[in-house]
């Protein structure tokens, strides 16, 4: 391992302090759900009614989210239902206890404000941080531009107390299956996952093999390639840590079962350059048409690129692959454009030749399929009024063994309706 200078990094405005098992919890989340609910960790007060919230303005959200445009209503919308909908599990092995907790009572957005109230339970996890917490600098965790970097970053750092004044590296070794349920690489809103984690000692295998449905990076080149490796680097160019990894492969094929991470503090060095920017500019537009040799760009489009991609030009060629295998690209730069800032990861759906009525139709489907949501919710909220509810509730925990509660959080609204409708119907 190559040896690291230990730097003092500049103070930031404002440090968040976490408790280890919050931090360390499996739960499935977007990168802006997380950064509002770090944000929310930070500005947490008791209200009136003695609950744990925050009030902050959009416009404050939006610029430390880094969301721009007429998108973020709808993004923070979409943000505040996930976050409704979030169950944390955690587990201690050693004392043989796990819990599952709902950490949010209510996000609501009203008059320019946008309130997020935290339950009873969480305030555990919220104060009396006397030990086991974890504080990291709020600018990092909103400098983050993929999630995967974001959990990647939380996780190891909650072991960097262990690197010692030498700056030798920490060694952290992950299993394979938990690292991906930790990187939110499992959507662990599914029923059948819900109902493995909620076991004394959960076969974390046996969720991403079997249980998981969505098979994202399904084999560890896939892994390696999407998740882990952009994930390192991301964290290694803009936080104080630098992290390598090395695979431990177990069995007679030498499969991959568990990631070894080595931890350190690095150096932040600031290059002087002696060149003028326009000869640095013109070897930055000499590589762009290295990459892009098959289509004929004049200087204006590559600098286009490069202004797009923030100079980075791995991004400029991750989008050039993907160019390759999409079809009706109508305007070559302006898709480029397009792949690069929404970091497209797979081709584009066209409509009738065109990515933008693609786009439209694919908004309105989730706006459709958004109101069906809220529809079934309200439906859901109806029937819990009802006089004979009580009855439906006590036949629930008698089928399944377990309590209410997990049946209303496991299940999503429209298949609660179905089960209550049937019941209704023998009944």
């Amino acid at each position: 391992m190559k040896k690291t200078k230990i730097v003092e990094l500049p103070e930031t405005n404002e440090i968040l302090s976490r408790s280890n098992k919050l931090i360390l919890s499996r739960y499935s989340a977007t990168l802006v759900e997380n950064k509002i609910m770090a944000l929310s960790f930070k500005r947490v007060k008791l209200n009136k009614n003695g609950n744990p919230a925050v009030v902050f303005t959009t416009n404050e959200l939006r610029k430390l989210t880094g969301v721009r445009g007429n998108g973020f209503y709808d993004q923070l919308k979409i943000a505040a239902a996930g976050l409704m909908n979030k169950m944390v599990y955690m587990e201690d092995e050693q004392a043989q206890s796990f819990s599952f907790i709902n950490l949010i009572q209510k996000a609501e957005y009203r008059e320019g404000n946008f309130t997020v109230v935290f339950t009873n339970e969480s305030k555990a996890l919220l104060y009396d941080l006397k030990s086991n917490f974890t504080s990291m600098s709020i600018d990092t965790l909103f400098s983050f531009k993929t999630n995967h970097a974001y959990r990647l970053y939380e996780i190891l750092k909650v072991h960097e107390y262990k690197i010692g004044d030498n700056n030798k590296p920490v060694e952290i070794v992950y299993p394979l299956s938990d690292l991906k349920l930790q990187l939110n690489c499992i959507n662990t809103e599914g029923k059948k996952v819900k109902i493995e984690l909620m076991k004394p000692h959960p076969n974390y295998d046996k969720i991403v093999n079997d249980l998981d449905t969505e098979k994202k990076f399904e084999s560890w080149y896939e892994f390696k390639r999407r998740v882990l490796e952009k994930a390192i680097k991301e964290i290694n160019q803009t936080t104080e840590l630098n992290i390598s990894y090395a695979p431990i492969r177990t069995g007679r094929g030498g499969k991959t079962t568990a990631v070894r991470f080595y931890l350190q503090r690095k150096v932040v060095e600031k290059i002087n350059t002696v060149k003028s920017k326009e000869t640095t500019r013109s070897e930055m537009v000499g590589k762009v048409k290295e990459i892009i040799k098959d289509v004929n760009l004049s200087r204006k489009d590559c600098i286009s690129l490069l202004k797009a991609s923030n100079n980075n030009l791995d991004k400029i060629e991750t989008a050039y692959e993907l160019a390759k295998k999409q079809e009706d690209i109508v305007n070559f730069v302006a898709w480029m454009i397009s792949a690069i800032k929404n970091e497209y990861e797979q081709p584009v759906e066209v409509v009738e030749g065109s990515q933008e009525k693609a786009e439209r139709v694919k908004k309105i489907k989730e706006s459709i399929d958004e109101r069906k949501e809220v529809l079934a919710e309200e439906i859901w909220n109806k029937f819990r009024e009802k006089e004979n509810f009580n009855d439906f509730v006590k036949k629930v925990e008698e089928e399944t063994g377990l309590s209410f509660y997990f049946f209303d959080s496991m299940f999503p609204a429209y298949e609660k309706n179905q089960r209550y409708v049937q019941w209704m119907e023998k009944n």
